[in-house]
């Protein structure tokens, strides 16, 4: 099957490259022109370049394809334009799937988010996929703009187009370029992590992550979304495995999400007069953990046949190709 990957240079997407390649599929990439192809080394994929919110060049990549998996992660910059950050996640968003109707793209594959998971109701203690996000629930433009694109793609699936929306929960592994999750790893290898903010979360190993895309695409039910997840778990306890394999000290000072937003907040404001923003803010990282839960991962097992492997070999593998790569060696390293 000829496939269309958008956001293949990045974490989760080379990781669905390599494995559709691996299944036998072939694979075209999108990419600017700019974008380092550092994470699909090795990976035979035809390359084409455009972008995501250029529908010309959408629809012109996805001439002949089958099935597009749409794993073009949008990061607001900061968390100071929430309306600015909602246009655009949108005005992408709808590019992507008005392109593919144009193309007639038989199956649609979109990576969301856990932030689109809500709190659980009906008496449960762990969140699944009916338990949706309250929109102004949180001050903050990543959740409204994943929100709004999750939106967008019921929509389409309303409206006839075959979409399977995935939300994987935090994501570690080799090939994180950018790096996203990796951040925080990094960061603790380097002694840049002086206390730690501790909460409920569940992680999952990329190669899972980037595997039930396929099945996704084989049995996953139009207008249905899965979460990927793994382990439940939490900060503190993926902090000590990572510090363990890394060999460096666990920091010892807990803080409160409250006082580490504040001082998230205030490096922001620092931030806009860098000519290099971070990829993902520290405040939205903080917005996970401090909106972090447990979830119930049991619909993608059951149709998906997602098995997870223990979280310890996603973050031992991902640590390996971080040191392969330099970004364990200096603060510029991170930066590839």
């Amino acid at each position: 099957m000829q496939t269309l990957v958008l956001g293949a240079t990045g974490f989760i997407g080379s990781n669905i490259a390599r494995a559709l390649v691996a299944h036998g599929h072939r694979v075209r990439v999108l990419r600017r022109s700019r974008s380092s192809t550092l994470a699909l080394d090795g990976v035979d994929v035809q390359y084409v370049t455009g972008d995501v919110t250029d529908t010309a060049s959408l629809v012109a990549a996805m001439q002949g394809v089958s099935a597009v998996f749409h794993v073009a992660g949008y990061y607001p910059p900061n968390s100071l334009n929430s309306r600015k950050a909602m246009r655009i996640a949108v005005a992408g968003m709808r590019a992507v799937l008005d392109a593919a109707a144009v193309a007639q793209v038989q199956h649609i594959i979109y990576t969301s988010s856990l932030s689109t998971i809500g709190t659980p109701t009906e008496g449960r203690t762990l969140s699944d996929e009916r338990d949706h996000y309250l929109p102004g629930s949180v001050n903050n433009p990543y959740f409204e703009a994943k929100w709004a694109m999750e939106c967008e793609a019921y929509r389409a699936a309303l409206a006839g187009q075959r979409v399977v929306m995935l939300c994987p929960t935090i994501v570690f592994g080799p090939g994180d370029v950018k790096p996203t999750s990796g951040s925080a790893v990094i960061a603790l290898a380097r002694g840049m992590l002086p206390a730690y903010i501790d909460g409920k979360t569940n992680a999952i190993d990329v190669r899972d992550v980037a595997e039930a895309h396929i099945a996704a695409l084989e049995q996953g039910r139009s207008g249905e979304r899965y979460i990927l997840g793994g382990r439940n778990t939490t900060v503190l306890a993926l902090t000590q495995t990572a510090a363990q394999l890394l060999g460096v000290r666990v920091p010892r000072r807990q803080v409160s999400a409250s006082l580490a937003m504040l001082v998230g907040r205030a490096s922001e404001v620092a931030m806009q007069a860098l000519p290099k923003k971070p990829l993902f803010p520290l405040t939205e990282a903080i917005e996970m953990i401090r909106h972090g839960q447990h979830y119930d991962i049991s619909k993608a097992e059951d149709e998906l046949g997602l098995a997870a492997r223990p979280i310890d070999e996603a973050l031992r593998d991902g640590v390996a190709w971080f040191r392969q790569h330099g970004y364990l060696d200096t603060p510029q390293a991170a930066t590839v």
